[in-house]
């Protein structure tokens, strides 16, 4: 039922909003974007696509990288998710190209591993160079 303000009920909220006239505002977690979707589950979606993709990678942990040439560049330790759908691949780096054994991350697009290998698009001549040039 609905009644009318009391006068001293003026006063009151020329001072301030009494606890029982406020409201809270129901919060939400997302809102629309332009298509009219929820930008929360077009987020979520892109996380549950990333970690499909870190979980398809990760059967290749253990596997080698080839270069451009056909050289083993190294063998694929761990797969991690990287920003923006990419992935960390860590990799101990073949000694026989001639630099120091090492570990080494490289980023690259989740789509590389989706194929069951990864090759590297250059030779094994411009991955140890890249590598001598990280390095230093």
């Amino acid at each position: 039922m609905i009644h009318p303000p009391k006068q001293d009920e003026s006063q009151i909220r020329s001072q301030g909003n009494p606890s029982r006239f406020r409201f809270k505002p129901k919060r939400f977690s997302a809102s629309a974007n332009a298509e009219g979707g929820n930008v929360a589950s077009a987020a979520g979606a892109a996380a549950n696509a990333a970690d499909a993709a870190v979980s398809d990678a990760q059967a290749l942990v253990g596997e080698t990288i080839a270069t451009a040439d056909a050289a083993v560049a190294g063998t694929i330790r761990s797969v991690s998710a990287a920003p923006n759908g990419m992935i960390d691949v860590r990799l101990s780096v073949n000694g026989g190209l001639g630099v120091d054994p090492r570990t080494v991350t490289l980023r690259m697009s989740a789509d590389a591993a989706a194929s069951g290998s990864i090759t590297l698009p250059m030779t094994a001549a411009e991955f140890v160079s890249r590598l001598e040039a990280s390095a230093g």
